[in-house]
Formats: structure tokens, C-alpha cells, sequence
């Protein structure tokens, strides 16, 4: 597992309070009370989120594993980045313009972006 990464398998934590939201629900639907079935259904959506954050961690990687020439072609990313002018200095992060080539794409301004490895860092940006 990368750094980062979802867990495969709920925290100690997570799995108690599972645990307790289910503690006395019936496995039958029928046979639940509208109290019981609700924390039932609390109880799954703390596993769907978990699998949700998975699938965007494989999209990550997935899109950080392309060339830059497939990159032209996925919406969700941006190629052929190049860094044109470092504008100012932030804490300890820069803010830089960049200019890339005409591509269609579904990233927008303020969307939180991730850049590939750059000598061994992964460099990351809150805002286009």
C-alpha cells in the first residue's frame, strides 16, 4: 500500500462504532424497527466511503502513471505542463504560471491539483 493510500480494512475506531450501530440490529430487513434499520444503514455508509476514497486513489495513480501523450487525452488531467514564471513564495511552497498546450479538459480553477514527480517529490497545488 502506498502512502496515503485508503486502508484496506477499517481502523480500530471504525470498526467499534460499526460494531456498536449494528450491535442489536436484526440480519433480516423485515425484522428491523425504522431505528434499527437507520443505523444499519449508517453503519454501511462508513464502508462506502471507504471504498469511495479507494476508487479516487486508483484514479490517482492510475492518471500519475501516464505519458504525457496519453495525458492529452484525458479530461481529468492536464499535459505538457511548463513552469513559465514563479510569481511569489508561500511558507515553504512557490506559486508558479504555468502554460501547457490547447486540450480539452474537465479541471477548472480552484480544483486541487497534483503534478507528477519532479526529481523524486511529488509537487502539489491547491489552485490553478
Amino acid at each position: 500500500m502506498k502512502e496515503g493510500d485508503p486502508s484496506e480494512t477499517f481502523s480500530d475506531d471504525q470498526q467499534e462504532l460499526m460494531e456498536r450501530l449494528t450491535a442489536d440490529v436484526p440480519l433480516v430487513r423485515e425484522e428491523r424497527s425504522r431505528e434499527a434499520h437507520a443505523r444499519w444503514l449508517l453503519a454501511q455508509m462508513l464502508e462506502w466511503h471507504r471504498r469511495e476514497d479507494r476508487a479516487v486513489w486508483w484514479e490517482y495513480y492510475r492518471l500519475r502513471d501516464l505519458t504525457d501523450e496519453e495525458m492529452l487525452d484525458e479530461r481529468s488531467a492536464i499535459a505538457g505542463l511548463k513552469v513559465m514564471k514563479r510569481l511569489e513564495k508561500v511558507k515553504k511552497s512557490h506559486v508558479d504560471r504555468y502554460s501547457y498546450p490547447r486540450q480539452e479538459t474537465d479541471v477548472r480553477v480552484g480544483d486541487d491539483l497534483k503534478t507528477s514527480l519532479v526529481g523524486g517529490t511529488e509537487r502539489s497545488s491547491q489552485s490553478i
